[in-house]
């Protein structure tokens, strides 16, 4: 009898230490990592109004676009069902590979059964925008042809109510997202997860490292930037002056096409993952024996840099765009009445910093259920990039065992 339950606490914990394994793969890489969108915020803040920064402060009580970059992605470590906002499944790319204009997005929807799936990004993006300069406008259902995704179906996960402030912070988190590639990425690879890039780290060490490729997209690569290329960082080109013809033709355009320009963004990013990166990586050489490893060469590399620059920049410039309109639209439409501060959305810090430790009853329950394998789960734990992401994920755990216990009684 002894010997059963023992047993069955050992399946408990193993079962709680591998879905820890596996909610650390969902959490990382759930978009853009913070230094990029630190410096798409920074490029899109270079770019305000004085009349629209000084709303956006007032708004954000005090803070500004750099400040709340990288919060919607803080909501999705405490909300995990906010995740299909952040990205869009699409098919493999077609040979050859498609131009912006005959790209074709697959579009889904958040309220579909295979939203977990499938994302939900430029639905998302509609409808917050949407929220904050024509509310009307997601009451209409539109006709699948229309080059605006309808949003009449659109429910904010885990029965939250937004506020205002809510979705200006997710217009620019997720305009950021929407110029990350492999967000339109496909199955086949399961968005660059099981390809892998070899490279040389950028702290002076020259270690070998290896990312997927995905991670390296999002944040691996930049690191090493931020590591090898201090001065150029640090140097100031996080502005909108650094595409500056781009930036000025952008404001006319959008001031013509506004939300049809959404689904413009969208077949960019995607043809761009078609007939720049996957070619890019495709002439790299493979690892022996490893035929899913890359190994980063010198060209490659100043190719890889090239493009996200440009990504981060062009994000940037698009945001700053986008929200000198929302805020002069709120500013001179009486009927709109002024943007409501405050959030719907509990406990997520808006800025990264003093973030509060791992807590909470499902936490301190798991950490008793498992307390015999303490030497696995705290190194486990510690690979999480906040303590709300490891209490997050520990709850997740926590029901399992539960319900582990509940099956063997």
């Amino acid at each position: 009898m002894a010997a059963a339950s023992r047993a069955r606490s050992s399946s408990s914990a193993a079962l709680a230490l591998l879905l820890l394994l596996l909610l650390q793969q969902q959490q990382k890489g759930a978009a853009f990592e913070a230094p990029a969108h630190e410096a798409i915020s920074m490029t899109a803040l270079s770019g305000l109004t004085m009349q629209a920064n000084q709303a956006l402060r007032r708004l954000l009580n005090g803070k500004d676009v750099a400040d709340v970059s990288g919060w919607a992605h803080r909501v999705t470590e405490k909300y995990p069902l906010t995740a299909p906002l952040h990205f869009q499944r699409q098919q493999t790319c077609p040979s050859p590979p498609p131009t912006a204009a005959n790209t074709e997005i697959q579009r889904s929807l958040c309220s579909s059964s295979s939203a977990a799936a499938d994302g939900c990004l430029l639905e998302a993006l509609t409808y917050f925008f949407y929220r904050l300069t024509a509310p009307e406008k997601n009451q209409e259902p539109r006709d699948p042809a229309d080059p605006v995704i309808r949003t009449d179906k659109f429910v904010f996960p885990h029965g939250i109510e937004t506020t205002d402030a809510d979705a200006v912070k997710y217009v620019i988190n997720l305009i950021g997202d929407m110029h990350e590639p492999l967000h339109w990425g496909s199955s086949e690879d399961d968005f660059g997860r099981t390809i892998f890039v070899e490279y040389e780290a950028g702290d002076g060490t020259r270690e070998k490292q290896r990312s997927s490729l995905y991670e390296f997209i999002e944040g691996a690569f930049i690191k090493k930037i931020m590591g090898e290329r201090q001065t150029f960082w640090y140097s100031g080109w996080t502005h909108v002056n650094s595409v500056k013809s781009f930036y000025e033709e952008e404001k006319t355009v959008f001031a013509a096409r506004k939300e049809t320009y959404f689904l413009s963004w969208a077949r960019e990013n995607r043809a761009l993952l078609c007939a720049e990166i996957y070619p890019l990586l495709s002439r790299m050489t493979k690892k022996k024996d490893e035929p899913n490893v890359y190994v980063l060469d010198r060209t490659s590399e100043f190719l890889f840099f090239e493009i996200i620059k440009k990504r981060i920049l062009v994000a940037g410039a698009r945001t700053a765009v986008v929200m000198n309109h929302i805020l002069q639209v709120r500013g001179l439409d009486e009927g709109l009445g002024q943007l409501r501060a405050g959030s719907g959305i509990q406990d997520v810090q808006e800025t990264a910093d003093a973030r509060p430790p791992a807590a909470g009853e499902s936490y301190l329950a798991f950490r008793r259920c498992i307390s015999t394998d303490s030497n696995l789960v705290q190194p486990l734990l510690s690979t999480y990039q906040t303590p709300a992401a490891a209490a997050a994920a520990a709850g997740t755990a926590a029901a399992a065992l539960a319900a582990v216990a509940e099956q063997q009684q």
